[in-house]
């Protein structure tokens, strides 16, 4: 008799069937996540960029703005246009234009204006006729009277006097929370930007360009950078 035709596999080959199966399933699984890990950090890399950009193109619409609607201060020298103070970038610019209801005198610390809305306590104005100026900081305001924090130096005639509220817009690294914030005025500091890693800007006065640059945590090998020419700061250079 002749033995019976063996059907179906071994142990041994449905055990290496098994183990082969499981390696394949294995390396496709650890593909899967080698992949999902590298689009995520793509992804991140890419949002990472756009906000950067988003937060140079904000700061580059500011500087576009600085110095506007005060061209007579920033030639007096009462205020600049452009500042940097501690590693910070202070931007300036008219928030508002009034006119004195009565003659502002030397040695006091009120002066009367037609409109008083917006002149918080805090705030800094700003005060000159064809000659001269100054600028004060705020301290109270009524309807139509305002209390500095300083006795004016000058005296102004209503007939000839411009009174101007400023806004002034300030950048600086939260070096701490490595944030990049964004301050109007004696506001709350605002986060622009998280996860830079160093903040930097300056200011060419003879080419009159100014220049801010970043680097952010996620990529500190590349630097973001934009330059901008503001253009009432150049107005108030030339007569």
């Amino acid at each position: 008799m002749t033995a019976a035709k063996r059907q179906g596999f071994s142990l041994i080959e449905s055990l290496l069937a098994l183990t082969l199966f499981s390696m394949i399933v294995l390396s496709t699984l650890e593909f899967f996540r080698m992949t999902k890990k590298a689009f995520f950090k793509l992804r991140d890399t890419q949002l990472a960029q756009e906000s950067a950009w988003a937060a140079l193109d904000k700061i580059r619409t500011d500087l576009l703005q600085a110095g506007q609607g005060l061209i007579e201060p920033l030639r007096f020298g009462i205020v600049k246009g452009i500042e940097f103070t501690d590693g910070a970038m202070v931007l300036t610019s008219r928030a508002k234009s009034v006119a004195l209801s009565s003659d502002a005198l030397a040695g006091s610390s009120t002066i009367d204006i037609d409109d008083a809305d917006d002149f918080l306590p805090g705030k800094t104005m700003c005060l000159f006729d064809k000659d001269k100026g100054e600028a004060q900081e705020v301290g109270s305001a009524g309807t139509h009277r305002l209390t500095l924090t300083a006795p004016l130096v000058h005296s102004y005639s209503k007939e000839e006097s411009v009174v101007l509220l400023l806004h002034r817009t300030t950048y600086y690294l939260d070096a701490g929370r490595s944030t990049l914030r964004r301050k109007v005025n004696s506001g709350i500091p605002q986060p622009l930007l998280d996860g830079v890693l160093s903040y930097a800007s300056g200011y060419d006065s003879v080419l009159n360009l100014v220049t801010v640059s970043l680097r952010l945590q996620s990529g500190s090998e590349k630097t973001y950078e934009i330059t901008a020419f503001p253009k009432n700061v150049a107005l108030a250079k030339n007569p």
